[in-house]
């Protein structure tokens, strides 16, 4: 129960900025965003940047978040359960949900391909 009510407190996270977000920019297209980016950029870009930085953080379990189980529940869970191949793809899939966020990032808030500082 603490996984899924950590899982939906991100979300709700993640939607709310992004909502904010793409109400700031006046568009859900990526051009329209990184083009206004060029143009302007706000105190309110920095502050949802950093809640969407924090909610990311924890979506993906990094460490300020990594405690979806409590210290004496743990007995190495799914190291025991999955071997070989299969722990292997389910650490390649957190290490690519890093990358996409990653990306997300860039593209929402960082100016995508365009520098932003000239």
């Amino acid at each position: 129960m603490r996984c899924i009510s950590q899982i939906v407190s991100y979300e709700l996270s993640f939607t709310m900025v992004l909502l904010t977000l793409f109400l700031l920019y006046g568009s859900l297209e990526i051009l329209s965003v990184i083009y206004f980016q060029e143009e302007v950029l706000g105190l309110w870009n920095f502050l949802l940047f950093g809640l969407f930085f924090v909610t990311a953080l924890g979506e993906t379990n990094r460490t300020p978040f990594d405690l979806a189980e409590a210290e004496s529940e743990l007995v190495s869970g799914y190291n025991t359960e999955h071997g070989s191949i299969f722990f292997t793809y389910m650490f390649l899939g957190e290490y690519c949900y890093i990358a996409i966020i990653s990306n997300v990032i860039v593209i929402l808030f960082l100016g995508g391909w365009l520098p932003i500082l000239k």
